[in-house]
């Protein structure tokens, strides 16, 4: 590029813009060679790269990454904790987690409410319940991404009646759920039996807090009338849905039908998934089954 024939590219500030060009691009190796021909390497630099790893899902690259930095002694700053504790969460990798975590503390951001939110969620991750609730504790100002991780905490531990609790400490407390809440709150629901309640909390997301349910929000609810034996309940969601259903919503129907032998509703299904980009053996094998099971019955 233009940048790199002038000399701009070994400059930190265009370096840097012309780095996250890169990556946005996906070509993370030209990013990374730019970043190698700089002279001078800032902690800007160092979290645009790590970032750009993270930011592509290649997590050992990004670790790599940090652990070169830490070897070069340039000090990360809150942005780079937030990535590097991703990686850790993504990798499941408690210790360098907790040694990240320490070394927030002393550089004074462990009150940064994006940071804690992300050190909730590695811990998550790595099954830490404890440490979710030293942080969540701690915090002068819990908005609803640090609620939501705490409900995540919980959700991923199988605690549901302590989802639930928080979920109506949380709105007690003033601070509003939002989309991806109300998803933790319909798999809790749907993991629990509650079908009932998660008819209910689909209606408060729709009608108290004014969210507009995603595919997946009503994928959700499918499963859980699903599974809860109310086929009638699901093909009543499935028809108010203001979207076309996706594959998944065909395969959640399948298996409903399949536990509850439904072999109508299935046939169904299985002719709308057949039609869709995504259709896939494990599909039909799905649809053999429920045959086969109607057959012994």
């Amino acid at each position: 590029m233009k940048m790199v024939r002038d000399g701009f590219g070994k400059d930190p500030l265009p370096a840097g813009m012309l780095m996250e060009l890169y990556a946005k691009w996906g070509s993370i190796q030209r990013a990374h060679n730019v970043f190698d021909e700089l002279p001078v390497k800032n902690t800007v630099l160092w979290t645009t790269l790590i970032t750009a790893y993270t930011d592509q899902g290649f997590y050992e690259e990004a670790m790599a990454c940090l652990k070169e930095m830490e070897a070069a002694h340039s000090s990360p700053d809150a942005i780079t904790y937030v990535c590097a504790l991703k990686v850790c969460g993504n990798l499941g990798v408690l210790e360098k987690g907790l040694e990240l975590h320490s070394k927030t503390v002393k550089s004074g951001f462990d009150y940064d409410l994006i940071l804690c939110s992300i050190l909730m969620d590695m811990y998550v991750k790595c099954g830490q319940m404890a440490e979710i609730e030293k942080i969540f504790g701690r915090l002068p100002l819990r908005d609803v991404v640090a609620w939501t991780a705490l409900l995540s905490g919980y959700a991923y531990q199988g605690q549901y009646d302590m989802v639930l609790y928080h979920f109506e400490r949380m709105i007690e407390e003033g601070t509003e759920p939002n989309a991806t809440t109300f998803l933790i709150i319909f798999t809790v629901c749907n993991h629990a039996g509650f079908a009932i309640g998660g008819l209910h909390h689909f209606r408060a997301m729709v009608e108290e807090f004014d969210i507009f349910p995603s595919i997946k929000h009503y994928n959700s609810m499918v499963d859980l009338l699903g599974r809860a034996g109310q086929l009638n309940g699901a093909a009543d969601i499935l028809d108010k849905m203001p979207f076309q259903p996706n594959i998944i919503t065909w395969e959640t129907v399948l298996g409903s039908c399949r536990i509850w032998g439904d072999v109508c509703l299935a046939k169904q299904a299985y002719e709308c998934a057949e039609k869709l980009d995504g259709y896939h053996g494990g599909i039909l094998v799905l649809m053999s089954n429920i045959y086969a099971n109607n057959i012994s019955e």
